[in-house]
């Protein structure tokens, strides 16, 4: 019995058995904090898509040709350029149907459930033209809904992937 005192009594080796309990627990905090940033740049890219789409969607092509309005590869370019300058993968764009505020009579009408752009992908993106934009349906306009499947690179135990939605709104424009 009197070994056994002195060997609980021993701190010896204490902070080596310290070390191996926090190393995991640092690591997880770690690796979730990482991850967490990823979303959050993931979520801001996304986004940012959605509001230059939204512009190129909006935006008539030009006085001298009708003021024809975008056509799904300018919106498809759009989307596009920050899609490959920020390396999110096309094919992970999925699609996205959110609820309205309020039934719209007349009810909007879908411009494009996908659009593809000059080069060839092909992006799953909600265009809906009449959409209510506010809860009394008084104003009307485009809506752009993007949603992008994020696989974080160090997936943790339960996050294998999280959806990312963006939706951008705006008034027709004269």
């Amino acid at each position: 019995m009197r070994k056994f005192t002195q060997f609980v009594a021993d701190t010896r080796g204490a902070e080596i058995a310290e070390f191996a309990i926090v190393i995991p627990i640092l690591a997880v905090v770690l690796f979730g904090i990482f991850t967490v940033g990823q979303a959050m740049y993931v979520s801001s890219t996304v986004t940012k898509a959605a509001n230059d789409a939204l512009a190129a969607a909006q935006k008539a092509s030009c006085g001298s040709c009708g003021n024809a309005i975008a056509n799904g590869t300018q919106i498809g370019d759009a989307i596009e350029k920050v899609a490959v300058g920020t390396r999110l993968d096309p094919n992970n764009f999925v699609a996205f149907t959110p609820p309205y505020l309020c039934t719209a009579n007349p009810p909007p009408t879908v411009r494009f459930a996908s659009v593809t752009s000059s080069t060839g992908n092909t992006y799953n993106v909600q265009i809906v033209d009449g959409a209510p934009l506010d809860a009394n349906c008084t104003t009307v306009g485009t809506r752009i809904a993007l949603q992008y499947k994020f696989v974080p690179a160090l997936p943790l135990a339960g996050l294998r992937t999280l959806l990312i939605p963006a939706v951008v709104q705006g008034p027709t424009e004269n």
